[in-house]
């Protein structure tokens, strides 16, 4: 799954992803959006398993808000961190129950 690439690449920009959801099984129902929000910090190095790059971070947040069934749901999921790199894309990605990094790159 890709995302939508920053407005600019610049310290303070910031873009969403949402995403309305609606389904049903059996006898439930739900209904929710989901809204992820980013923002581009600074640029920095970051080594990963493929290397070194010049990167920019990236903080973001994911929030769902609806109902599944009688059950409403209005809660931020998680908080994470991401580092892109120019001609490559994610370079590694950070929240609090998990961490991804490139492990290699073939060019």
């Amino acid at each position: 799954m890709g995302i939508a690439a920053a407005p600019a690449w610049k310290p303070g920009a910031t873009w969403a992803l949402i995403w309305d959801l609606e389904g049903r099984q059996a006898l439930l129902s739900g209904k929710a959006t989901i809204t992820v929000r980013r923002q581009v910090m600074n640029r920095e190095k970051l080594t990963v398993p493929a290397g070194t790059f010049d990167v920019w971070k990236v903080r973001g947040n994911l929030r769902v808000v609806g109902k599944l069934g009688p059950v409403p749901l209005n809660r931020d999921l998680s908080e994470f961190e991401e580092w892109y790199a120019e001609g490559v894309g994610l370079v590694k990605s950070s929240s609090s129950y998990s961490v991804t990094e490139l492990m290699t790159l073939k060019k």
